[in-house]
């Protein structure tokens, strides 16, 4: 039969209460104890803490007020300076008491006591000679240096177009040394489509520059017949697009052929000529002027110097190529110095 589990008395019941209050008291009274003990630590470092920043403040203030009277001394005027002591001159001391007063000097070798001075006498003043007159200076040899050499020539003059007619005598060279009569060859069209300078620089017929063609003679040149015309210029200058006539003047070429003789060489000769467009010019087979460029007709636009025309005839060829607008050539020769050769005779036959 099973055994029925008692309950417990209400005694025993308060008794374990009672115990576990207690057990509770203690526990709340330790907690409350180390809760006391710890604010009043706290308490006590704070309370030191305020202590040592009192007397921090308390100790700054020595220092504020040094500061402070440091400021205040700025701003009081400088005192003025101390005057130097009194010259010994103006002090009554004799000199024997200095001289015990100031410091030793460093050692030096006694000095001889000087005798006073005594005064010279006055030099009689010498008697100077008269001074002879001075000699006449010698010429001074010349220098033996090599001479100087001779200036250079000057620069020949500004070509002169001669105005007026003709020279009276169309077989001799004008007054400016121009030639005006000549054998011209025109209009032959040039090779490419604009007559550049190309045209003046290649040969356009054969031998070229040593021909010697005669009035009236015909040329062949690219299917067409060209004649040799004898032509006396009114100016200076050949005006080939006024002797084209109703021929095309644009982008052709032409010729023109003097003949020159001369009784003697001459020598250093200026050769001057002038082109519109491009030009050039042969004297006796070489080409001695050449000018690839379009431009407009002045004399003298083209110079060389030291050519040499042989006794005898001497054969001028002037070519002009032209692309549009004017189309003319002159050409004249001057000595070294410049000066228009006009005495030498002009043919229109070779020899």
């Amino acid at each position: 039969m099973a055994r029925k589990e008692e309950k417990p008395s209400l005694a025993k019941r308060l008794t374990e209460w009672a115990m576990t209050a207690g057990v509770l008291v203690l526990i709340g009274g330790l907690v409350c104890a180390f809760v006391t003990a710890g604010i009043f630590v706290l308490h006590r470092s704070l309370s030191r803490n305020d202590d040592e920043n009192m007397v921090v403040r308390e100790g700054a203030k020595p220092a504020e007020e040094v500061r402070e009277s440091a400021l205040e001394a700025l701003k009081k005027p400088l005192p003025a300076p101390v005057k130097p002591a009194a010259d010994p001159q103006s002090v009554s001391v004799k000199p024997k008491d200095l001289a015990d007063i100031a410091p030793a000097a460093p050692s030096k070798p006694a000095e001889k006591p000087k005798p006073a001075p005594v005064a010279p006498e006055k030099p009689k003043a010498p008697v100077v000679p008269p001074t002879p007159p001075p000699a006449p200076e010698k010429p001074k040899a010349p220098a033996t240096s090599a001479p100087l050499p001779p200036p250079a020539p000057p620069a020949p003059p500004a070509a002169k177009v001669p105005a007026g007619p003709p020279s009276r005598d169309p077989s001799r060279m004008d007054n400016e040394g121009f030639i005006r009569y000549w054998l011209v060859l025109l209009p032959l069209p040039s090779e490419k489509e604009r007559a550049s300078g190309a045209e003046v620089a290649a040969p356009r017929l054969p031998n070229e520059a040593d021909m010697k063609p005669k009035p009236g003679e015909n040329v062949s040149y690219k299917g067409k017949q060209y004649t040799w015309t004898k032509v006396s210029s009114p100016e200076y200058f050949i005006d080939f697009r006024k002797l084209a006539g109703d021929q095309k003047a644009d982008n052709v070429l032409a010729y023109a052929v003097a003949y020159v003789t001369c009784e003697e060489e001459i020598r250093d000769v200026k050769v001057l000529a002038g082109s519109n467009d491009a030009g050039r010019v042969y004297i006796n087979g070489q080409a001695v002027i050449s000018h690839e460029k379009p431009r407009s007709l002045e004399p003298d636009a083209s110079i060389v110097n030291g050519v040499t025309l042989k006794k005898g005839q001497n054969v001028v060829i002037l070519k002009v190529a032209n692309e549009t607008g004017n189309w003319g050539g002159c050409l004249r020769f001057m000595d070294k110095n410049g000066t228009p050769i006009r005495h030498l005779l002009l043919s229109s036959m070779p020899r």
